[in-house]
């Protein structure tokens, strides 16, 4: 769930998830939820309560990519061109934005595992 913050009560907290997650409608949430509908609306216009609703979204997302990228590289691997495209298009993304070579080191999936491996440019990383 989000993180604790003294401001959201349980059941914004509760509203907060399941509105990041998404794939549900107001009515269901209103449901999960017991508060009154029109008090679900208000909350969605308090932009903290939009900016904790992103976070979390955020959070979700960070959580999924390593299963997200492995399918890709396993569907890629077996030779799929739209999933071949796919992770060459993001690793191109990557190495423009210089996101792979954070904290003086590159991510590289290989196989089923995760593993670090030491950039060999010396200028990278620096």
């Amino acid at each position: 769930m989000a993180g604790p913050n003294p401001k959201w009560n349980i059941k914004q907290l509760k509203a907060i998830e399941f509105l990041a997650g998404g794939g549900m409608t107001l009515t269901e949430i209103h449901k999960k939820v017991p508060v009154n509908h029109d008090t679900l609306w208000e909350w969605r216009k308090n932009p903290q309560f939009i900016e904790a609703i992103l976070s979390r979204s955020r959070e979700i997302l960070r959580e999924a990519l390593p299963r997200v990228y492995k399918t890709l590289a396993d569907r890629a691997a077996r030779g799929d061109p739209r999933h071949i495209k796919a992770l060459l298009d993001h690793m191109e993304h990557l190495e423009r934005s210089g996101e792979q070579y954070r904290g003086g080191s590159i991510t590289v999936l290989w196989g089923e595992k995760w593993e670090e491996e030491e950039p060999t440019d010396p200028s990278i990383g620096s």
